[in-house]
């Protein structure tokens, strides 16, 4: 008996160490499979865009002449920065677009038996663009690999300015004058903007990024043209033309884009984007009547995004 007391005893013993063994090495065990601690995410991207220009043209109209002036193809470049807290739906966004055309030149010659009439004119322009906007993602069903939509509401900035000069010349049955003028066409306004993103997944790395947005911006078109006229009379005259008229512009944009998530954390985008502004420059002549003109800028464009906290944005 007292045998298989003694054997009692270390069983007891050995059962009750290896007990206390498991529940050791288990607490870091619950540890480890713990689900993870929610992060802020973070997103910055930088852009590229092929800008194409349509709309109105501005008249550079002298001495009766006219020139087809429509703003080149050109160039644009953009960046972002984002910010969504930990478990929260709602998302903050900054963004600036800056984008500018090549420069177009336009030139006439006429002539008969009584003179000559010739004249150049050139235009160009540029644009900066800023938005801030507060967004809130919405569920799509419940597959968390479903489309992810994001609506938003903020404000817009823009600034548009175009630029360029008119030179004219003629000699009519030997009375001979001469013109040279500077033109600038701006306008600059701001206002409350409203739209959606939304992220439709192809694959496990691929995705179709679509977006539109509406605005109405309220601001100030300018128009001032200054030179100089000569004439064979020996009369130089000075012009000094300027206007200007409180506007509401409205303004529509969308875009779509193929996505490729390189990384958890990183997203390179290929797309197209259209961004049209309504009545937003004077293209009325010199000493003329205002005349309300569009411009619609569109093209394709590269966007790398970069996140923290999350996926690529």
């Amino acid at each position: 008996m007292l045998g298989f007391g003694k054997y009692r005893y270390t069983l007891l013993v050995t059962v009750s160490a290896a007990a206390l063994m498991m529940t050791v090495e288990r607490g870091p065990l619950a540890a480890d499979i713990a689900a993870p601690v929610a992060q802020d995410h973070w997103w910055f991207s930088a852009e590229g865009q092929y800008l194409i220009y349509d709309g109105d043209d501005p008249d550079y109209g002298f001495n009766g002449k006219d020139f087809d002036l429509k703003p080149n193809d050109g160039w644009g470049v953009g960046g972002e920065i984002g910010f969504q807290p930990a478990d929260s739906p709602w998302s903050f966004l900054g963004r600036v677009r800056y984008g500018e055309s090549n420069k177009e030149d336009d030139d006439t010659f006429y002539s008969n038996f009584a003179g000559f009439a010739a004249g150049d004119a050139d235009h160009r322009e540029e644009h900066i663009i800023a938005d801030l906007e507060i967004g809130r993602d919405v569920g799509l069903g419940a597959m968390d690999d479903g489309p992810n939509l994001r609506l938003f509401a903020g404000l817009r900035f823009a600034h548009f300015k175009g630029k360029g000069s008119v030179s004219t010349n003629y000699s009519v049955f030997g009375i001979s004058g001469s013109a040279d003028i500077d033109e600038k066409r701006k306008f600059t306004g701001i206002g409350p903007r409203i739209g959606f993103d939304a992220m439709m997944p192809l694959s496990d790395q691929f995705s179709l990024d679509v977006g539109a947005a509406g605005a109405v911006l309220f601001g100030k078109q300018k128009f001032k043209a200054e030179g100089t006229s000569y004439s064979s009379f020996g009369a130089t005259t000075d012009i000094n033309d300027k206007r200007s008229r409180n506007v509401m512009v409205p303004n529509l944009e969308a875009s779509a884009a193929f996505s490729w998530l390189i990384t958890d954390d990183a997203k390179f985008s290929l797309g197209y984007r259209v961004d049209s502004y309504f009545d937003v420059y004077d293209n009325g002549p010199i000493f003329g009547d205002r005349d309300a003109g569009d411009r619609i800028i569109h093209g394709p464009f590269i966007k790398l995004t970069i996140g923290t906290g999350g996926d690529g944005g």
